[in-house]
């Protein structure tokens, strides 16, 4: 629907009314959450009328448009249909129809979407956290081969320093979302999901940074470690213990975990290091309590929230 004889997408500009809008909206399969300062911020414009010159607060034809895949569904446009509703007034805009789904992927927009969008869309629940996590694997994966280098190890260790200042693109997370973990042989995008699945059970109770957590739930399965010893101690962290005095020194841990210790919470986060400290204490207990460790024997930072070795190599158990 929409191409020419060519079979390719046809361009031309349109006018919009809230009720077209409304009938578009309606039509979105799956769609990104709303940003309601763009929403806002759109609808005001709109209501200013036309822009130009003399009205330089007004809705301006500038080229970025909205598209329709070859179904004749939006696949973007989702916050200017809504404030052309919010504002009652129709707008001009550029629309493309007949365009490849596929397409949309690897396009922006004017809202600036982002890989939780595109997980969104593509109907991945808890799409924030598994586009957080897949970050992480992906940083995971370079550190832990240069960790290596300079260790003279076999691949396999790795940490999450230096995460805050990683970048990859969106293009790249999808490859990577539906390529192989080539140690698993399942796809990224697979183990990412059913990670995020286990987790949702301590979602509300963890009581510390959840994106952690999820690396390390997915790393220790990823290393092949006994599904059930991962929940336990995971659960135990969450719980507690019925040991008392194992649960005396559990408080210490979640102390840390929680943000109770305010000062270092607040050190951690201005030095954007909170994600990785936490996953290097979730790691480290993990070695202690598999190596036979009682919880009084953890391994706790020191005041300043520093730690002696930010790569602890995850130890295996059956």
């Amino acid at each position: 629907m929409g191409v020419d004889e060519l079979g390719e997408p046809t361009y031309a500009n349109e006018t919009i009314t809230p009720e077209m809008a409304q009938r578009y909206l309606d039509m979105y399969l799956r769609n990104r959450s709303v940003r309601k300062g763009k929403v806002t911020e759109y609808s005001e414009a709109m209501e200013a009328g036309a822009g130009s010159a003399d009205n330089p607060g007004g809705w301006f034809l500038n080229g970025e448009g909205i598209a329709f895949d070859w179904d004749g569904n939006p696949v973007n446009g989702a916050h200017r249909f809504r404030a052309c509703i919010k504002s009652g007034a129709e707008f001009r805009t550029l629309v493309a129809r007949g365009i490849d789904p596929a397409g949309f992927m690897v396009t922006d927009s004017t809202a600036s979407r982002q890989f939780r969008d595109d997980l969104a869309i593509r109907g991945i629940t808890w799409a924030g956290q598994s586009g957080g996590l897949l970050r992480k694997i992906a940083w995971w994966n370079q550190v832990a081969e240069k960790d290596a280098v300079t260790r003279n190890t076999d691949s396999g260790r790795g940490g999450l320093a230096g995460l805050g200042s990683f970048h990859v693109g969106r293009q790249d997370l999808h490859q990577m979302w539906d390529a192989p973990d080539p140690v698993t042989g399942v796809t990224y995008g697979k183990e990412v999901t059913e990670t995020v699945q286990e987790c949702a059970k301590w979602n509300n109770d963890f009581p510390g940074d959840r994106g952690a957590l999820l690396f390390a739930h997915w790393l220790l399965t990823r290393e092949g470690n006994n599904p059930e010893t991962i929940r336990r101690f995971f659960a135990i962290l969450t719980y507690g213990s019925e040991d008392e005095h194992a649960n005396h020194v559990l408080l210490k841990v979640r102390r840390m975990l929680d943000g109770s210790d305010v000062s270092r919470e607040r050190e951690l986060k201005m030095k954007g290091k909170r994600q990785e400290t936490h996953a290097y204490w979730l790691l480290a207990n993990w070695n202690r309590w598999v190596a036979m460790a009682r919880l009084p024997s953890f391994n706790l930072p020191g005041d300043d929230g520093t730690v002696d070795n930010p790569f602890p190599v995850p130890r295996r158990v059956r």
